[in-house]
């Protein structure tokens, strides 16, 4: 009986416990049904299970269907599981042909490894992003942004990949560099550069075109710059660029032709037109033009760029060099072929170097991706918090930092006093600067800081918050661009001198201080080399405390034949970082010693494939490790040298030919003294100085008596020779090398005698007839000897303001009126009182 009512009490008890799971049932049925769960955790044989229910996941399944960003699930084996539309649209490829694909299909070849070492990364739960570039259908390479999440639900292992397509970042980013390098070429630009709109208005103008027109050129018309076609220029030649339309073929001869910019803005081009313009004071200047119009993407015409190019120096100099024979024009055009193929390795070599400018500039970017140092301090300066990026930057561990001064750990160096950073820090509540902390190990870092005041809720300031980036590889990126544009200057600045000066001292004396100062070095020189080999210093620029060997010449048989001969005739550059590590001869290291010289480096200069000279830098003071820049900017410096040498050559041909001429122009042919010409540009010269000095100036007029019929009886050929000997007998009386004698016309001499009164005339006069009468010429069918005389008319004045260098001359030729009237064979002094 007992037992039966144990079995009835059990089971009333089975009946409550089912009663209540029903109850729980129905209400999880409801919530189900209601909405209420998204999903259920089952007890199962392999434990705990959780189930989502279908309508739980769809909303997350949409969001990541539409989505921008791309997304793809891969398997082990890197197979895409799953990616949703944007991945599509991204490959250009359908859904169903990627599902089940290998994803490094997709990848570009070299960021395959990459990729796979991010994979690895993040089944360590290293979760990391990452650039690199997928190949899609177009076969045209996408760059995107990469995050990898490793997952393993079931057992069952797979990444989860996000991707965002940076494409359009990308042309961003590219667009304002190449705005920033345009910007900087025309303000560095060393042309008159002009860009017009599509209306013809001048929208971009570098500094020497503003220069050159001597106003501000923005937002002008660019037909009102009056730029003409140069008179040399032949129509036909013109015409046939495409630049003249029929009103202008149509304009009268002698008329200038405008160049207008309506034919650029059409879609014509134009490269090596000479033109010229007028400026404000009238003078005229000779202009190269290159002209081009620009396009869109859509190859419609939006403006026009303009090159203009100051020739006008140029042309003086090749009008010059026309009156030379045809073997120079020859040389000069051969001279011409090389230096333009140099210009065109100088342009090669910047463009090379404006490339390397850019990959720096985009190393220095990628340091802002590092990971900052965070550290806290209290207000007294002890460290609280130092996380691990600190650890990694500065070497010190966490242990070994808290409680430590900060600014005493890092033997930080401050860009201010540290209480005026602290002021400024508690009435800011945060403060921005640079400084230099220095590791464990005691190297340098250079760190964007930025402090920011922690407070309590009471307002009341507790603590320091520091964050620390590490930019010192931007600093080294930074000063390495400084470097370069510094040398792309100074090959500039040389350049620019060359183009502007002849003067070959002038230009070298230019080039070693620029080089010495921007090397940092103390002595550059310039070694002259002869024919056998050795040598003199011709330019020198060396620093203070250092032995100057300016105008040295070197014989030694070591450095002569050996470096000479062997080395540099060759073209080779020779870089020595350390004499006594070079395994130099013990002749040469005592030479060397001799010098001062501990590092060098050595650049031949070439002069039509002859060895010239070379170009050499000194360090004294200690080894130095010559860095490969610095010899290409030697090299290049070479080269330019090169240009100014052969220049200042021929335009020391182009002066000493126009010497010879004048000096043909101002020489009698027969007689071989000064001509009438020579007589009256000397006689305007002194007449003006002897007016200001108030001194005086006399003249003697001679004339051969009876020389006609002298060549009459004795012919023109002993004239001649008679004519020739009396001149070179006056030539011989005058003593002083600023008197003159010259061959006034005929049988008539003439001599000036400057600071001479008429004492010292008369005493010059006699002496000729002294001289004369030496000669004892014979003149049988002279009325006066049997021998040639001459009759000499004198004339001495202090000249006035009112009187001409003609009334000397015609005082002068009374006086030999006189003279001849009174019997010949004698000197007359002029009178100013007679009639």
């Amino acid at each position: 009986m007992e037992d039966l009512q144990k079995t009835k009490a059990n089971l009333l008890a089975e009946n409550q416990a089912l009663r209540d799971r029903l109850a729980i049932s129905e209400g999880t049925l409801q919530a189900i049904m209601q909405g209420e769960v998204d999903a259920l955790v089952v007890s199962t044989d392999k434990g705990p299970q959780v189930f989502t229910l279908k309508s739980a996941d769809q909303s997350y399944r949409l969001l990541v269907e539409e989505m921008q960003q791309s997304a793809v699930i891969l398997s082990d084996e890197e197979l895409i599981l799953y990616c949703n539309k944007s991945f599509s649209k991204l490959l250009h490829q359908p859904l169903e042909k990627l599902i089940g694909s290998s994803f490094k299909r997709f990848l570009s070849p070299q960021d395959t490894l990459l990729f796979q070492s991010q994979v690895k990364l993040a089944e360590k739960a290293n979760q990391n992003a990452i650039e690199l570039f997928l190949i899609p259908q177009t076969g045209v390479e996408v760059p995107v942004y990469l995050s990898i999440n490793y997952l393993k639900p079931d057992d069952v292992s797979m990444n989860c990949v996000v991707i965002t397509d940076l494409t359009e970042q990308k042309r961003h980013e590219r667009t304002l560099a190449s705005e920033r390098l345009a910007r900087l070429m025309l303000e560095q630009a060393g042309e008159a550069i002009l860009v017009c709109d599509y209306t013809g208005n001048i929208i971009r103008a570098s500094q020497v075109a503003c220069q050159l027109w001597e106003k501000n050129l923005l937002s002008q018309p660019f037909d009102t710059l009056s730029i003409f076609l140069s008179q040399s220029t032949p129509a036909s030649a013109t015409h046939q660029q495409g630049m003249l339309n029929s009103t202008h073929l149509e304009t009268a001869p002698g008329c200038k032709v405008p160049f207008a910019i309506a034919s650029v803005l059409n879609g014509t081009s134009f490269q090596g037109q000479e033109v010229e313009i007028t400026t404000q004071n009238g003078q005229v200047i000779n202009l190269l033009l290159n002209a081009r119009p620009l396009a869109d993407e859509d190859n419609y015409f939006r403006g026009a760029v303009v090159i203009l190019t100051d020739i006008t120096r140029r042309k003086q100099v090749e009008t010059a060099l026309q009156q030379l024979n045809a073997e120079l024009e020859q040389r000069v055009a051969q001279r011409t072929a090389q230096l333009m193929e140099t210009n065109d390795h100088l342009l090669e070599t910047v463009s090379q170097q404006h490339q390397t400018q850019l990959i720096l500039l985009e190393q220095a970017q990628l340091l802002d991706l590092a990971h900052d140092t965070i550290i806290t301090c209290d207000l007294n300066g002890a460290i609280c918090f130092w996380n691990q990026g600190a650890e990694s930057m500065y070497g010190w561990t966490k242990a070994s930092a808290l409680g430590q001064i900060s600014h005493i750990l890092l033997k930080t160096q401050f860009p201010q006093s540290l209480s005026e950073i602290e002021t400024e820090l508690f009435e800011k509540g945060y403060w921005e600067g640079e400084l230099i902390h220095f590791r464990w190990d005691e190297r340098p870092i250079n760190v964007a800081s930025r402090w920011v005041l922690q407070k309590d809720n009471a307002g009341k300031p507790i603590k320091i918050l520091e964050i620390n980036n590490d930019i010192t590889e931007r600093k080294l990126a930074q000063i390495a661009l400084q470097q370069q544009t510094e040398r792309e200057r100074m090959v500039v600045a040389i350049t620019q001198q060359i183009r502007k000066s002849l003067d070959l001292d002038e230009i070298l004396n230019t080039t070693v201080a620029e080089v010495r100062q921007f090397l940092q070095t103390d002595r550059v020189i310039i070694y002259r080399i002869n024919a056998d080999w050795s040598g003199t210093v011709i330019t020198e620029s060396v620093a203070f405390g250092w032995k100057a060997i300016l105008n040295m010449e070197i014989t030694d048989t070591y450095f002569v034949e050996t470096q000479g001969r062997q080395s540099y005739q060759q073209g080779m550059i020779k870089v020595n970082p350390d004499i006594y590590t070079a395994g130099l001869t013990a002749c040469h290291l005592e030479l060397l010693e001799q010098l001062q010289i501990r590092a060098k480096v050595i650049v031949p200069i070439f002069q039509q494939e002859r060895l010239w000279g070379l170009l050499i830098a000194h360090h004294c003071s200690a080894p130095r490790q010559w860095q490969p820049w610095e010899s290409e900017l030697l090299q290049q410096l070479a080269t330019q040298v090169a240009i100014a040498i052969q220049q200042s050559e021929l335009y020391q041909q182009l002066q000493l030919a126009n010497q010879r001429l004048e000096n043909l122009a101002m020489v009698d042919k027969l007689t071989q003294i000064a001509n009438r010409r020579s007589f009256d540009s000397r006689l305007d010269y002194l007449w003006q100085y002897l007016l200001r000095e108030k001194d005086f100036i006399s003249l003697l007029l001679c004339d051969i008596d009876y020389f006609k019929q002298y060549n009459d009886t004795y012919g023109h050929a002993v004239g001649d020779t008679c004519l020739t000997l009396i001149a070179q007998a006056l030539k011989q009386t005058i003593k002083r090398s600023r008197d003159l004698v010259a061959r006034y016309g005929g049988e008539e001499f003439v001599v000036i005698l400057p600071n001479t009164a008429s004492d010292g005339a008369v005493q010059v006069a006699q002496g000729i007839h002294q001289a004369i009468q030496q000669l004892n010429i014979p003149h049988t069918a002279s009325a006066v000897k049997q021998y040639v005389t001459l009759t000499i008319g004198i004339a001495t004045v202090i000249p006035t303001s009112d009187m001409l260098p003609l009334d000397l001359i015609k005082a002068a030729d009374q006086a030999l009126y006189q003279a001849k009237a009174q019997g010949r064979n004698r000197s007359c002094m002029w009178n100013p009182n007679d009639p």
